[in-house]
């Protein structure tokens, strides 16, 4: 949660979630169309805090999959997020510092992945 109004006066409540791309119950849907698996999780994640919403929160449903697709509110979110890190800072590469941090890329994952 963040404590100070993000938009809106609104607070924000965040749930991060990372949803497995190969797991058997998602490669159907993983296979086909893709980001979908995430997509998929941030709609039962906004079905599950939407008591928190009708609160005077604002939700967001941070899901990435293991495979580096992000959803769409993630997305969304960092984008804004880098928006307003460029008018504070005025550094126009703060997005490409803010993805480092928050993805990293995976040839610093390679011992990870190879466990």
């Amino acid at each position: 949660m963040i404590l100070i109004p993000w938009t809106n006066g609104k607070t924000l409540v965040w749930d991060a979630t990372c949803t497995d791309t190969l797991a058997l119950s998602y490669l159907e849907i993983s296979t086909k169309m893709a980001r979908q698996v995430a997509e998929n999780a941030a709609i039962r994640k906004c079905n599950k805090y939407k008591t928190i919403v009708d609160q005077n929160y604002q939700f967001l449903a941070f899901v990435v999959e293991t495979l580096r697709p992000w959803g769409n509110s993630a997305r969304n979110f960092v984008n804004k997020l880098r928006h307003r890190m460029m008018v504070a800072t005025r550094d126009a590469r703060s997005k490409q510092f803010l993805i480092q941090r928050i993805n990293p890329p995976s040839a610093a994952m390679e011992e990870i992945f190879l466990l």
